[in-house]
């Protein structure tokens, strides 16, 4: 269950040989930030952590994210304002998560965090962001990696925690477009909507 002191985290990993969960995690923190109103986006945030390269800011990018863009840089935290969402880009390991930590007492008022974890760090996230954590993202493919996603489904229940699976990802087009901050369109806005509803607790209890 999320922290009252702090913004609502949701953990998003891949299972199996999934790939783009970047992307996806993207995508649906971009429909958390417009699901009220696209033209002026909810301030979300986008943290990756074992980051593979540093994510700068794009030329086009909201009020919200600017404004968390500030104020992180202000509190000597390198953050990028990108379309809809703030992005930091963190080390990896317990390094990673430290600054996560750290991170999280400077986001009062955004209205997600989406955190993107490395499979081999998912157990260590869970433990250790627990009174933190709200939901779970899963990128898997469908029906390879059925019986696992199933098992992971049934443990993140056990904590209570609401979880999506996203088992298509963006495609090549959408998934450039999520990590600009932007939604990524057609079927993958759909999904990625239906999964920050989810997320969120405005949407319909299901898993997938």
């Amino acid at each position: 269950m999320a922290s009252p002191a702090g913004p609502p985290l949701v953990l998003a990993t891949a299972l199996g040989g999934a790939a783009s969960t970047v992307a996806t995690a993207a995508a649906v923190a971009v429909a958390a930030a417009v699901e009220d109103d696209r033209d002026r986006p909810a301030p979300v945030v986008v943290a990756e952590i074992d980051a593979r390269s540093a994510r700068g800011p794009t030329m086009l990018a909201s009020v919200a994210a600017r404004r968390l863009e500030r104020r992180l840089t202000e509190a000597g935290i390198r953050a990028a304002a990108r379309g809809a969402l703030a992005w930091l880009c963190l080390g990896g390991g317990d390094e990673g998560l430290e600054e996560l930590e750290a991170v999280l007492g400077h986001l009062a008022g955004a209205r997600l965090v989406v955190v993107v974890v490395p499979t081999r760090l998912w157990n260590r996230a869970l433990a250790r962001l627990d009174a933190h954590v709200a939901g779970a993202l899963l990128r898997c493919e469908l029906p390879e990696d059925r019986a696992l996603a199933a098992l992971t489904t049934i443990e993140l229940r056990e904590r209570r925690l609401r979880t999506r699976i996203d088992a298509r990802g963006c495609g090549a087009l959408g998934a450039r477009r999520a990590l600009a901050g932007l939604e990524p369109g057609g079927g993958a806005s759909r999904r990625a909507r239906r999964m920050a509803r989810g997320l969120l607790g405005t949407g319909a209890p299901r898993a997938v």
